[in-house]
Parts: C-alpha cells; sequence; structure tokens
C-alpha cells in the first residue's frame, strides 16, 4: 500500500478541486463524502478514501501522537508524511467546524481562550 495520493501537478490540482467541492470527512466512520459525482468517480479518488479513511488519525489524541512523532524527526518530511499532515489539519479543521456549529445550533456560547 502506497498511502500517497499526490503524484504529480495533476494530482495536486485534483484534490485542491476536491477540496474546493465541498469534500467532507465524517467524523463517526471517517468515510469521505464527495459531493461532485463526477469528481467522486474517478479512480484517484479511491486512493484518497484509503488515505481519509484507513492512514488518518481517527481521534484527537491520535492526531496528537502523530504531531509529536512528526515534530521529534530532524530531516524534513517525506513527502507521504507531508500529505498525511496536512490532510490531517483538514480533518481536524472540519471537526471543529462542525462541533461549533452543533453546539451553536444547540444555543451554547463557545469562548474562545
Amino acid at each position: 500500500l502506497n498511502p500517497t495520493f499526490q503524484c504529480s501537478q495533476k494530482d495536486v490540482d485534483l484534490l485542491f478541486e476536491i477540496l474546493l467541492a465541498g469534500t467532507q470527512l465524517e467524523k463517526q466512520d471517517h468515510q469521505l463524502l464527495i459531493p461532485d459525482e463526477e469528481l467522486a468517480s474517478l479512480r484517484q479518488v479511491k486512493t484518497l478514501r484509503v488515505i481519509c479513511e484507513d492512514v488518518l488519525p481517527k481521534t484527537l489524541p491520535e492526531a496528537r501522537r502523530l504531531v509529536a512523532q512528526l515534530s521529534q524527526q530532524r530531516v524534513p518530511l517525506c513527502w507521504e508524511d507531508y500529505e498525511r499532515t496536512v490532510l490531517t489539519l483538514v480533518k481536524i479543521s472540519q471537526t471543529v467546524l462542525n462541533t461549533a456549529t452543533t453546539c451553536l445550533t444547540a444555543g451554547y456560547s463557545l469562548v474562545v481562550t
């Protein structure tokens, strides 16, 4: 298994397009949801699904462990680690946004410190 999606500039452009299309990384079942059916049907998306559903950290403690491991390295990140870090940041950002939206909808106020 080679958990790398971006092997060329074309792949980078495709990932950008997929993320801009409103793609969501679902928290409960860790599924990648791509609202654009044409994008979702592309062969390359299968690799991205494997990365998002099986490779990325699934919990905040797992994400913290990943950050701790990577911060101990004294050499630049390899491409796979860089890609995984970026996708993890996207996933965490979506989780924070969804949590904040849920709290506000339920009538809670958010305090940022």
